[in-house]
C-alpha cells in the first residue's frame, strides 16, 4: 500500500512539473521573436482577416504590445490602431477579474461606419461568464472620427477609467477633449445597492460632434450639464440644454430599481422661439411638461402628462388658435402590450382636441373629439364653429371608422344654417369601403355631397360622386381603376366658376375659374380637357392662363397646351407646347415648343423625344437660345450615355439672372457622359470667347478668353483650364481635381498677370499699380484641407496714389507656400530716398491661423506731397492669429515731416452731399478688422508745419494702443520754436503743443504768441484741432480784438497808429477771418535751396528781415537773419540738449541797426 501511495505521489509529482514545464516553455516561448511572429501568424489566420495586427511585443503575458491592428468587414478596413499597449494580470481570469493596469494607444483612427456581416448569426447554448471589470488606466492621445462618421473631421484626447463589479455596483470615469480645445466631454458615474451618483459635460463648439445633428441649418454652441445624485431609489435630477439660444431645462427624480423603475421629471423651455429657428419656422412661446412614469404591482406602468403652452407668435394664425392658455393632458396605462387611454386633451384658446380608449396588437377601440369654437381664428373672413365625433374600432387589419362633421360658417357676419357631412369607412386599410355625405348650408350656401368609394384586394377602385354642389362648384365623376391600369375608365367633369368663393378658406387669395372634362370610355379612346382663366395663385406673377387638350389612343394622345403668366419675375412669359404622349411607353414626342421671357425666346429646333421607362433618356432635343444652340441626346438615369452641346450661347443672358450684369461673348460646352450621376465619366470641353462687361469699375477690362477640359473617371476628374485677357494675364491650371468633398487634389497653377490691368479701375481713385505678377502653385491634399507647394513673386511693382502722395516704386516680393503654410520670404520696396522690406509667415493649417510678419523701414518717404512730407524709420510686428487676434507692434521713428497748411478756404463754403433721387443709399463702410495697436511713434525734432503765415518745429513721443476701429493715442509733440507771420509781421510763439486725448486720433493744437509791455499782456492761441483749428486773441487786461492785435504787431494802441500800420491791422484782421488766399513762392525757394526755414516777417520795429536755416545735424539747427535794407545781419546755432532744455548762441548785429546782438543762454521749456 506505502509503495502505491509512493508511486501515485510521483505520478502527481511529475505531472504538475510537465505543466511548470510547459507553461514556462510557452512563456519563454512567446517571449522570443519567433514565437512572437508565431502567435502574430496564428491570431491573423484565426481571426480570417477581420483583425489584422503587426509588430506583436512585450512580455508575454502581462505586457502585451501591438505596433499596429486594423479591422475590417466585407468592405474594407474601417478601424485602425497603432501603438497598443496592453498591462494586465491575467492570472486574476482565476477568480473571474479582468484586471487592467493600463490600456493605452498612441491613435486610433475611424475610417467609416462599419457594415453588418453578410454571415447569419448561428444560435449559441453557451454564454460567457459573469466577469469583474477593472480597467485602471485608459489613454488614447489621438481618437480621430473620419468625416464619413460625423459629417466633419474630429480627433478627441481620450482617458477614463473603470471599475465594475455587476450591472449593479461599479464606477466609471471618461474625459474626451478636442485637440483645439474648442470641445470637452466628461463623465463621472457611480452605482452602488443604495446609491447611484452620475455627473456628464458636453461643451462643443458650432458644429461640433452631437450639435450637427440637429440638422444642416444649425449652427450654434452645444452644452449639455447632467446631474443624478441620491438614493438609487429616488435620485434627484437636473439637467440643462442649450443649442446656441435654445434652452431646455429638467428636474426631477428616477428610481432606477429594475423591480419598480419610475420618473418624476418637470421639462421647461422657457423660450420656444430659438427651437423653431432650427426648423426654420416663427413660433415665439413658452411650454412646461410634466412627466410621471410609475409601476405598477401588478405588473405594467402608468404613465401622466400635464403641461402647458403659451404662443406669442406662430405661422397661418396658430398663435390666437392656441393662445395664452394651450394645455396637454395625457393619462395611460400600459400592460400586456395594452395601452389604455384614460384621457387624452389637448386644448387651447379656441380648439379642443380629446380621445380614449385602448389600443392592443389585437385591435382598436377610440373615441375622438374634436371642436372648433371660433374659426376666426383659422381665417379672419369666416366665423362660426365646427365639431368632429367620431369612433375607430376593430382589428389592426380591418377596422372601421366613423366621423360625423358638423359645423356653421358664416361670412362677413352673415348668419348661416349649419352643415353636416358623414364619413362612414370599412375594412381599412387595404380594402377601404365606404361614403362621403354631406347636408345643409355652407356661409348660407347650401351644400350636396354624394360619395362613394371601394377598393379590393387585387388594387381595382372605384369611386362615384354624384353630386358635388356649391355656390360656383359643380362635379360629378364615375370612374373605375383596373388592376395594374395606369387610368381609371369612366367619365368626370367639374366646374368653378369663381375661384373666389373659396378664399375664405384658402392660405392664398385665389381668384379666376378652371374647369376640367375628363373621359376614357375604352382602351382606344382617351380625351381631357383642362382650362384656367384669369388663375390667381400668387399675387406677385399676377393672372394666368392656360389650357391643355388631349386627346387619342392612351398609346397616342395629342397634346396641345398654352400658358401666359402676366410677371414671371416682373416680366410676362409665355409657352406653346404641342405633342404626342404614349402612357404605356411613358414617353414624349414634342413637335412644337415656344417660350419667350424677358427679351428670351427659345424654340424646338426639330422633333425630340424624352422617356421616363424604363430609364430616363432625352433623344434628339435641339433648343435655339437666342442665336445660341442647345442640343440633349442620350440617358440621363440611373446611368449616363449622353452627349450635350451648347454652341454660341450670349454671354448676355447673364443679365436675366442679375439684371445689373451687362456682358457681352460667347459660351460653347460640349459633354460626353458615361457612368451614374454619384461617378460620371467621360469628357467635358468648355469655351468662354471675348467675354467683357459693359458695366461697372470693370467696364475698362479687356475682354477675356477662357478654355476647360475636363475628363471625368468617377470620383476624380483631369482638369485642363485656362484664361487670358489681352496681353496683361494668362493663367493655367492642370492637374486632377476631386468631384466630392473629399478626394485628393493634385493642381498645378501657372500664371503671369500684369497689374497694369487694374489701372482703369483704380485710376478712377487717383490710383495707380504696376508690376508684374508670376505664380507657380501645386496645390495637393483635398479640398477641406488643401496644401500649396510652390511661389508666388512680384516684380517692378510700383504703387502710386495721387490723392494722398503715397509713392512707392521698385517693389518686389517673394511668398512662397509649404503644406499650409504661407512666408512672406521677401518683401522689398523704394520709398523715396529709402527703403522697405518685411518678410513673416501665415499658418493656415492650425486652428486659429498664426500670423508673424515684420515690416522695417529705413529712412523712407511714404507720403510726399503738397501737404505733407516725411523720412521715418521703423520696425513693426504683426502677429496674432487670423481667426483670433491680431497686434500690430512696434516703434516708428520720424526723422523728419514737413505740414504745409493750405490757404484757406472762403469762410461761406459748406460741403453738401450729393443724393441722386430714387438712387440706393451707399452702403456703410465696413468694420475695420479686430486688429490691436502697440506702437511708440517718435520725432526728436524736425517736424515742421507751415503755411499761411505758420511756423512751427516740435518734437516728442506719442504711445498709439486701442485697436485699427478705435485708437487710443497717448502723448504728444512738444513746441521747439515757431512763429506766426501776421499782416508782414513775425510773432513768435513763445510755448505749444500738439496732444491726444485718447477719444481718437485727432490732434488738439496748442500754440500760444504772447507780447508783454509795461502794463498789458497780449495773446495769439492757435488751438481747436487740425481739422477745425482756432485762432483767439486775448489781453490782461481785457482789450478788444484789434487793440489785442494791435499790441501783438505794432506794440501800440489802435489810437497811435499810422496810416500804414493800419492798413497791414485791417489786413491781419481779413486773414485771421480767412479771406483771401494764393501761392506762397517761399516754399518753392525753401524747397529748391533745401532749407528746413525760409520766411519773411518783422517784429513792428526797423525793417522786414529773412530768415533761413536747416539742421546740419540731428538736435542741431543753425540759421541766419538778414534785414532787408541789408544793415542787420545775425547768424544763431541752437542746440537740443535734452528734453526742453536748449542751447541758444546768438552772433552778429541786430536787425533794427541798434547794435551788437551777440548772446549765449540756456533756454528750459515745459508745459503746464
Amino acid at each position: 500500500m506505502r509503495r502505491a501511495l509512493k508511486i501515485l505521489a510521483a505520478v502527481l509529482l511529475s505531472l504538475i512539473l510537465l505543466v511548470i514545464v510547459v507553461i514556462g516553455g510557452v512563456d519563454i516561448a512567446l517571449n522570443t521573436g519567433a514565437g512572437r511572429a508565431f502567435a502574430q501568424h496564428k491570431i491573423n489566420g484565426l481571426l480570417a482577416g477581420e483583425v489584422h495586427i503587426t509588430g506583436l511585443g512585450g512580455h508575454f503575458p502581462e505586457d502585451i504590445k501591438v505596433a499596429s491592428a486594423s479591422i475590417a468587414d466585407r468592405k474594407g478596413v474601417w478601424l485602425t490602431a497603432r501603438q497598443l499597449d496592453l498591462r494586465w494580470d491575467p492570472f486574476a481570469l482565476v477568480h473571474r477579474d479582468v484586471q487592467v493596469r493600463s490600456l493605452t494607444a498612441a491613435s486610433i483612427e475611424v475610417l467609416r461606419r462599419p457594415v453588418p456581416s453578410n454571415k447569419a448569426k448561428k444560435p449559441s447554448k453557451s454564454s460567457l461568464p459573469k466577469l469583474h471589470l477593472n480597467v485602471d488606466h485608459l489613454a488614447v492621445p489621438q481618437f480621430s472620427l473620419a468625416a464619413d462618421v460625423t459629417g466633419e473631421p474630429v480627433t478627441l484626447d481620450v482617458t477614463g477609467s473603470t471599475h465594475f463589479e455587476n450591472q449593479t455596483l461599479g464606477s466609471v470615469t471618461l474625459n474626451a477633449t478636442a485637440q483645439n480645445g474648442a470641445a470637452a466631454y466628461h463623465l463621472l458615474g457611480q452605482i452602488n445597492a443604495k446609491t447611484v451618483g452620475l455627473e456628464a459635460h458636453i461643451a462643443e463648439p458650432p458644429d461640433g460632434l452631437i450639435g450637427r445633428y440637429a440638422g444642416k441649418l444649425v449652427h450654434a454652441p452645444l452644452t449639455v450639464n447632467v446631474a443624478l445624485h441620491g438614493p438609487r431609489d429616488d435620485a434627484a435630477l437636473q439637467f440643462d440644454l442649450a443649442l446656441g439660444a435654445a434652452k431646455l431645462h429638467g428636474a426631477g427624480t428616477l428610481g432606477l430599481n429594475p423591480n419598480s423603475p419610475k420618473a418624476d421629471v418637470v421639462l421647461t423651455i422657457p423660450a420656444l422661439a430659438p427651437f423653431a429657428a432650427i426648423a426654420n419656422r416663427s413660433i415665439a412661446g413658452s411650454t412646461k411638461l410634466h412627466l410621471v412614469i410609475a409601476h405598477q404591482a401588478h405588473g405594467g406602468s402608468t404613465l401622466s402628462l400635464d403641461g402647458d403652452v403659451a404662443l406669442t407668435q406662430a405661422p397661418d394664425h396658430l398663435a390666437k388658435l392656441v393662445g395664452q392658455s394651450g394645455h396637454l393632458v395625457l393619462q395611460a396605462a400600459l400592460a400586456n402590450n395594452t395601452v389604455d387611454i384614460h384621457k387624452l386633451d389637448v386644448s387651447g384658446a379656441d380648439f379642443d382636441i380629446a380621445g380614449s380608449g385602448t389600443v392592443a396588437r389585437s385591435g382598436v377601440q377610440l373615441k375622438t373629439h374634436i371642436a372648433l369654437s371660433d374659426l376666426s381664428a383659422i381665417s379672419p373672413r369666416i366665423s362660426g364653429q365646427l365639431e368632429e365625433n367620431g369612433t375607430v374600432s376593430g382589428p389592426t387589419k380591418d377596422f372601421a371608422i366613423h366621423a360625423v362633421l358638423t359645423g356653421d360658417i358664416a361670412q362677413k357676419g352673415i348668419r348661416s344654417g349649419p352643415f353636416t357631412i358623414k364619413v362612414d369607412a370599412q375594412h381599412l386599410p387595404k380594402t377601404p369601403t365606404g361614403t362621403l355625405t354631406g347636408t345643409g348650408a355652407l356661409e348660407n350656401y347650401p351644400l350636396t355631397l354624394d360619395a362613394d368609394f371601394a377598393r379590393q384586394a387585387d388594387g381595382a377602385a372605384t369611386l362615384v360622386l354624384n353630386k358635388a354642389d356649391w355656390r360656383s362648384l359643380s362635379a360629378t365623376a364615375d370612374l373605375a381603376l383596373a388592376p395594374g391600369a395606369k387610368l381609371p375608365t369612366g367619365t368626370a367633369k367639374f366646374k368653378i366658376g369663381r375661384l373666389a368663393d373659396f378664399r375664405p378658406f384658402a392660405p392664398i387669395p385665389l381668384a379666376g375659374s378652371v374647369t376640367g372634362d375628363f373621359a376614357h370610355a375604352d382602351t382606344q379612346s382617351f380625351a381631357l380637357d383642362l382650362t384656367a382663366r384669369r388663375l390667381v395663385v400668387n399675387p406677385k406673377i399676377g393672372p394666368v392662363d392656360a389650357s391643355m387638350h388631349a386627346k387619342g389612343a392612351p398609346q397616342a394622345i395629342a397634346l396641345r397646351a398654352q400658358a401666359s403668366v402676366a410677371r414671371l419675375m416682373s416680366s410676362p412669359a409665355r409657352l406653346d407646347l404641342a405633342g404626342v404622349l404614349d402612357l404605356d411607353k411613358r414617353s414624349a414626342d414634342l413637335t412644337a415648343l415656344h417660350a419667350s421671357w424677358h427679351q428670351l425666346t427659345a424654340v424646338l429646333e426639330g422633333p425630340a423625344r424624352i422617356t421616363s421607362k424604363p430609364e430616363i433618356a432625352v433623344q434628339h432635343l435641339a433648343l435655339g437660345l437666342n442665336g445660341g444652340r442647345i442640343t440633349v441626346n442620350g440617358t440621363l438615369s440611373p446611368r449616363l450615355n449622353a452627349t450635350l452641346t451648347v454652341q454660341h450661347l450670349p454671354a448676355s443672358l447673364a443679365h436675366l439672372i442679375s439684371p445689373k450684369v451687362d456682358v457681352s461673348g460667347t459660351l460653347s460646352a460640349n459633354a460626353v457622359l458615361t457612368g451614374t450621376k454619384s461617378a460620371p465619366r467621360g469628357r467635358i470641353a468648355l469655351q468662354a470667347r471675348a467675354i467683357k462687361l459693359h458695366s461697372g469699375p470693370a467696364a475698362s477690362l479687356p475682354p477675356a478668353d477662357a478654355t476647360v477640359h475636363l475628363t471625368l473617371a468617377g470620383t476624380s476628374a483631369k482638369l485642363a483650364a485656362q484664361l487670358s485677357a489681352g496681353q496683361n494675364i494668362s493663367l493655367a491650371a492642370n492637374g486632377t481635381v476631386p468631384m466630392g468633398k473629399t478626394g485628393p487634389i493634385d493642381l498645378h497653377v501657372t500664371g503671369r498677370t500684369d497689374l497694369r490691368l487694374v489701372d482703369p479701375i483704380l485710376a478712377a481713385r487717383g490710383t495707380l499699380v504696376h508690376g508684374i505678377v508670376n505664380a507657380n502653385l501645386t496645390v495637393t491634399g483635398t479640398t477641406q484641407k488643401p496644401n500649396a507647394n510652390g511661389f508666388v513673386t512680384l516684380a517692378n511693382g510700383s504703387v502710386e496714389n495721387i490723392g494722398s502722395g503715397l509713392n512707392l516704386t521698385a517693389i518686389s516680393a517673394r511668398v512662397a507656400a509649404a503644406g499650409r503654410t504661407i512666408t512672406l520670404q521677401r518683401l522689398a520696396a523704394t520709398a523715396g530716398k529709402g527703403s522697405i522690406s518685411g518678410h513673416g509667415t501665415i499658418d493656415l493649417g492650425a486652428p486659429t491661423m498664426p500670423v508673424n510678419i515684420a515690416i522695417g523701414a529705413q529712412s523712407a518717404t511714404l507720403i510726399a506731397s503738397d501737404i505733407v512730407t516725411e523720412k521715418i524709420d521703423a520696425a513693426l510686428t504683426v502677429a496674432g492669429a487670423l481667426k483670433g487676434g491680431m497686434t500690430v507692434g512696434g516703434n516708428i521713428k520720424i526723422d523728419s515731416a514737413n505740414i504745409n497748411i493750405p490757404k484757406s478756404l472762403p469762410p461761406g463754403v459748406a460741403k453738401l452731399p450729393i443724393e441722386n433721387e430714387g438712387a440706393p443709399r451707399p452702403p456703410p463702410a465696413p468694420p475695420a478688422p479686430p486688429i490691436k495697436l502697440n506702437l511708440d511713434i517718435s520725432a526728436p525734432n524736425q517736424i515742421f508745419i507751415r503755411g499761411d503765415g505758420l511756423f512751427a518745429e516740435l518734437g516728442g513721443n506719442l504711445k498709439l494702443t486701442g485697436t485699427a476701429a478705435h485708437p487710443v493715442p497717448m502723448g504728444g509733440f512738444q513746441l521747439i520754436r515757431g512763429s506766426f507771420s501776421l499782416a508782414g509781421k513775425s510773432l513768435q510763439f513763445t510755448s505749444g503743443t500738439i496732444s491726444f486725448n485718447g477719444d481718437g486720433f485727432m490732434p488738439t493744437l496748442d500754440l500760444e504768441a504772447t507780447v508783454t509791455s509795461a502794463s498789458q499782456t497780449a495773446t495769439l492761441v492757435i488751438g481747436g484741432t487740425a481739422a477745425k483749428p482756432t485762432i483767439t486773441l486775448t489781453s490782461t487786461p481785457p482789450l478788444p480784438s484789434d487793440q489785442i492785435l494791435a499790441q501783438l504787431l505794432f506794440g501800440e494802441s489802435t489810437a497811435n497808429l499810422t496810416p500804414f500800420q493800419a492798413a497791414s491791422l485791417a489786413a491781419a484782421l481779413a486773414q485771421l477771418s480767412g479771406v483771401g488766399g494764393g501761392l506762397n513762392p517761399l516754399d518753392s525757394v525753401r524747397n529748391a535751396l533745401g532749407l528746413d526755414q525760409l520766411s519773411l516777417g518783422g517784429s513792428g520795429k526797423g525793417p522786414p528781415s529773412v530768415q533761413a536755416g536747416r539742421y546740419v545735424a540731428p538736435g542741431v539747427y543753425v540759421g541766419a537773419t538778414q534785414a532787408t535794407n541789408g544793415q542787420g545781419t545775425q547768424a544763431q546755432v541752437q542746440i537740443n540738449l535734452y528734453k526742453g532744455l536748449k542751447l541758444q548762441t546768438t552772433t552778429g548785429t541786430s536787425t533794427t541797426g541798434t547794435g551788437d546782438a551777440s548772446s549765449v543762454g540756456l533756454t528750459y521749456q515745459f508745459n503746464y
